[in-house]
């Protein structure tokens, strides 16, 4: 685990990170191509199992798709659920946290359309 991944330390005795600090840590999370692309899918259309996600981002391999939930989950973005059918499924949902990303994906977004030019 990298230095800027989430860590549990008691909230009474960590001190507040430097505006620096928490650039360095969103950086990091989001310098991960996939991440935010998977974060918008699961907070835009709601929960999906491994091959509906895998269907719906375009480019994304297998590897990197779990890669990226595993990265999320130790963010604690997204939960993982194991749905009890035969056979056995497992779906991907934002953690409330993931989902108070909504106004910060949606300000990414217009501010990209505004000043980047994508191909």
């Amino acid at each position: 685990m990298s230095s800027t991944e989430p860590q549990s330390t008691d909230d009474r005795t960590r001190t507040p990170p430097t505006p620096q600090d928490s650039l360095i840590a969103m950086g990091e999370l989001f310098s991960r191509k996939w991440c935010p692309v998977l974060l918008y899918r699961l907070v835009y259309r709601g929960p999906a199992g491994f091959s509906e996600l895998k269907r719906d981002i375009v480019g994304i391999s297998g590897k990197m798709l779990s890669e990226t939930l595993d990265t999320l989950d130790a963010y604690g973005l997204v939960e993982r659920t194991v749905v009890n059918e035969n056979p056995l499924r497992v779906t991907y949902a934002p953690t409330e946290r993931g989902q108070s990303f909504e106004p910060v994906l949606e300000e990414l977004l217009v501010w990209s359309a505004e000043h980047l030019e994508v191909a």
